[in-house]
């Protein structure tokens, strides 16, 4: 027995929003497992299973308890299907399933047990991508509409959608199109691929002809608004401005994800001719009530663009500690986006050495790769006006450079424009 359910307290711990390294966790832990299951734990049960308190052996009650959180039925359920969590064996089982043809309910089921362990979220995401590959529609329709995706925390939610992405980026164009107009139709797909990962490095490609088959295929009101402002900051940024400047926030706008709400009033920000006290006003308000690691995203580059720098400065100094936390899955993305608005803030009042200071710093290669490319363009375009202002001509030149390469990936003609003004006579590209 003691063998058996130290095992799966490391499975909680993997399950874990938060490790168990103190007493403090243990609480939130007790939080999280009562708030999954429903159920009551006693606090010092946890302090006794992590070795904060004399160890003695758990009841069966608590045992059943933590094997509900880890998405068991019961402890004897856990302990038959336990093997699950462990990441080889579960892998082996990936590899059987590859060769066995189409899908079924069953090992669908399969796949919902695996994914109750985080570290599974990669070989499942490239299991299914094989499953694209092989353009196996009917297995895809299987995996996706008995998938227990609502289960999933939001991280390893994004790992699972930018890899499946990516899976759809290897086949042709047109297949790529005819899958997923069979797939959008069913909501986990369309909310764990392209409504989770924002591709835009491919929005004037296969991503933006996505987007406009979700507001075609189906009626839900956040995925229309989802669809139209995606579709109008590619207007933006091709160059061509804004076709609609007034979308209007759906009347259910609490319930959007935060990240999708800071896009909306970034496309407002981008919208507006003139400065808008009232708007920028609402943006404060608004930074109250949400989470910020989220709603800033797409806010800040918007601010950036506009160079709104007191607005921007006021946000920063509200929220800075809690925009550089470390310990979420986004962090690596909100951290760049937050150093380049510092920067660019620098850079506005002129204090150019902790403007590259806070460049040197940003770890782009380690942002989201939906958000890679395109932040690309903010991060050149921040080194560019640094140079300008320090008349470095070779650093100028090569800012240039790579940002001219962005633009041709992404097709973002809207930096070739704001560039103009920053390009030293020496960096200017020869025609």
């Amino acid at each position: 027995m003691k063998f058996e359910y130290s095992h799966l307290v490391e499975d909680v711990q993997k399950k874990a929003v938060i490790p168990v390294k103190g007493v403090r966790d243990v609480k939130l832990l007790k939080e999280d497992i009562e708030s999954v299951t429903g159920l009551t734990i006693s606090y010092n049960t946890l302090r006794r299973l992590f070795g904060f308190l004399e160890r003695t052996t758990p009841s069966l009650i608590t045992l059943n308890i933590l094997s509900q959180y880890l998405g068991f039925k019961s402890y004897a359920n856990y302990l038959n299907n336990k093997s699950n969590f462990d990441d080889w064996y579960f892998y082996q089982k990936l590899l059987h399933m590859q060769t066995s043809g189409n899908i079924s309910a069953d090992q669908v089921k399969l796949l919902n047990i695996g994914l109750l362990n985080t570290l599974n979220i990669a070989p499942i995401a490239s299991f299914i991508g094989s499953v694209v590959d092989r353009y196996d529609v009917k297995s895809l329709s299987v995996i996706f509409s008995g998938l227990a995706l609502d289960k999933v925390p939001e991280g390893p939610q994004m790992k699972l959608g930018t890899i499946l992405s990516h899976a759809f980026l290897r086949i042709s164009r047109e297949t790529a199109l005819a899958l997923y107009k069979e797939l959008l139709p069913i909501d986990s797909f369309r909310n764990m691929v392209p409504l989770t990962y924002i591709d835009y490095s491919n929005l004037n490609t296969l991503y933006g002809d996505v987007v406009i088959l979700i507001r075609a295929l189906n009626s839900n009101v956040s995925d229309v608004f989802f669809s139209n402002l995606i579709l109008e900051y590619r207007h933006f940024f091709n160059g061509s401005g804004f076709q609609n400047k007034e979308i209007q926030l759906p009347k259910n706008s609490n319930s959007l994800h935060h990240v999708l709400l800071g896009r909306y009033y970034g496309y407002k920000i981008m919208a507006s001719e003139t400065r808008d006290p009232v708007l920028l006003k609402e943006i404060l308000r608004q930074c109250k009530q949400r989470n910020m690691t989220h709603f800033s995203q797409e806010l800040f580059l918007a601010l950036i663009l506009k160079n709104e720098m007191n607005t921007l400065a006021t946000i920063l100094d509200l929220y800075y500690e809690e925009l550089l936390e470390s310990d979420r899955w986004n962090a690596k993305t909100t951290t760049a986006i937050t150093l380049i608005s510092l920067a660019n803030l620098n850079v506005f009042t002129n204090d150019l050495k902790p403007a590259r200071r806070n460049l040197e710093i940003v770890e782009l290669e380690k942002a989201e790769m939906s958000y890679h490319n395109y932040l690309g363009l903010f991060y050149h375009f921040t080194y560019l006006k640094i140079s300008f202002a320090e008349n470095n001509k070779k650093e100028n030149a090569s800012s240039l450079v790579e940002l001219h390469r962005l633009i041709t990936l992404t097709g973002f003609n809207y930096f070739k424009t704001i560039s103009i003004p920053f390009i030293l006579k020496s960096s200017a590209p020869k025609n």
